[in-house]
């Protein structure tokens, strides 16, 4: 009776080999489905950011130009360093005192080409640590485009993000 209460004791005690391939089984299709969503969602925010900050430097460039009455529009110094009524138009984080882009919240700025009178172009590519593998820019039109990290940064190229 004593023998018999101890294998009982025994088989209760854990799970058998076929219980536990079972359950490492479930857990790699439960990992297999639940990866590829959250660096979708990654993504998804990574983009979210990369527009949102496009977005601002869009409007810095047009209170640069038209409601401070500058000729053309500016440089990315230039953007950092007005400051119409004591705050800047940009961030000075976004960019280095010098008009170089700098790590911010993932993403660089760089200037396409110089702005001029008639237009600007800027790009946004992914900082160290960031998984996107594309960059996006944007014109003074304001279309927000996507394309690969190596371009091309040229107007009706790259996909429209909205």
């Amino acid at each position: 009776l004593v023998e018999m209460e101890n294998i009982k004791r025994k088989k209760e005690a854990g799970l058998t080999l076929p219980e536990l391939l079972i359950v490492a089984i479930v857990i790699g299709i439960l990992a297999a489905i639940a990866i590829p969503l959250l660096l979708g969602s990654k993504r998804g925010v990574e983009q979210k950011l990369a527009v949102a900050q496009l977005a601002d430097f869009k409007r810095a460039q047009t209170a640069y130009k038209d409601d401070l009455n500058n000729p053309a529009y500016a440089t990315l110094q230039q953007l950092r360093n007005t400051s119409p009524g004591g705050n800047p138009l940009i961030d000075p984080l976004m960019v280095n005192p010098d008009g170089t882009g700098r790590d911010y919240k993932g993403w660089t700025v760089e200037q396409i080409q110089a702005p001029t009178a008639s237009t600007f172009a800027l790009k946004l590519m992914p900082s160290a640590g960031n998984p996107a593998d594309y960059s996006f820019f944007i014109y003074e039109d304001g279309v927000v485009r996507r394309t690969a990290l190596t371009g091309p940064w040229t107007r009706g190229t790259g996909t429209i993000v909205e």
